[in-house]
């Protein structure tokens, strides 16, 4: 089951979807770019009529004035420009499609990367021409990593 989430960080709303709170780290989607994020675990006391619970803290800012606050840990996000193409998802790439100074147009194949186990070719959603390729194969990218910058 996916649960949408809308977190505020540092004055700006995101949508947040996350499927698996079992995993560590936890794999989300925020605003449709593939995140990882860990949680700190910390138990919270309550009434002895209730379980304590686990309660995700925020260690990227200052701490919470109240242990009862409930704030998420992000990670802090790539603030792409407008002309990158960015990895949708963490893996390794297998192969580089595009060289520095290559047209490109939307749909065109960038690359191919391998997340788990599976091959996903990655297509761009501009046009332009290549002014900068910042991987190779058998490279390690996060999501939401740029890979490639357009010029017009």
């Amino acid at each position: 089951m996916t649960n949408i989430l809308k977190v505020k960080i540092s004055d700006r709303w995101y949508t947040v979807e996350v499927e698996d709170l079992t995993t560590s780290p936890i794999m989300t989607k925020v605003d449709g770019v593939l995140v990882e994020v860990t949680l700190e675990e910390r138990v919270v006391e309550t009434p002895k009529s209730q379980k304590a619970k686990p309660v995700a803290l925020d260690t990227s800012h200052s701490a919470p004035k109240k242990q009862e606050d409930q704030v998420v840990e992000t990670m802090p996000l790539a603030e792409p420009l407008a002309s990158s193409i960015v990895a949708p998802m963490p893996g390794v790439v297998i192969s580089v499609a595009l060289a520095v100074g290559d047209s490109i147009s939307k749909g065109d194949e960038t690359c191919v990367l391998e997340a788990m186990k599976m091959h996903q070719s990655i297509r761009s959603d501009l046009d332009g021409v290549v002014s900068k390729v910042m991987i190779e194969a058998g490279q390690q990218v996060k999501g939401g990593e740029v890979m490639f910058e357009l010029s017009s």
